[in-house]
């Protein structure tokens, strides 16, 4: 499944279903961010730089979640997919990850 395919994917789906994706991919973000710190070939000043953008991600995206949980989510899963599109574009080794990260976080979430 693509990219696109996944947020439009998400996008029909409901605000239950919406917040259930959004605390599966901050999990799998917490595993990233433990990939990251444990990888021997990437140097420390990338691994800051990763973690550095990876936690303004996370603060994104957990207020998007609070904004779910209010029932405020209107355009939500543009504002996610907009969050993941910018930050990828900070770190290309950071954007090796999220990829990663988005499509175990929708394998998990298509599993349930």
């Amino acid at each position: 499944m693509t990219f696109t395919q996944a947020i439009d994917l998400l996008s029909i789906k409901s605000v239950q279903d919406k917040t259930r994706f959004l605390k599966f991919f901050l999990f799998e973000l917490t595993i990233m961010n433990r990939a990251i710190l444990d990888d021997h070939t990437t140097s420390d000043k990338t691994k800051i730089i990763c973690l550095k953008w990876s936690n303004e991600l996370d603060h994104r995206l957990g207020n998007l979640l609070f904004e779910f949980e209010r029932g405020k989510e209107k355009e939500s899963v543009t504002k996610f997919a907009n969050h993941l599109i910018f930050y990828q574009k900070q770190s290309k080794e950071l954007s090796r990850h999220l990829t990663a990260t988005f499509k175990s976080s929708i394998r998990r979430f298509n599993s349930i």
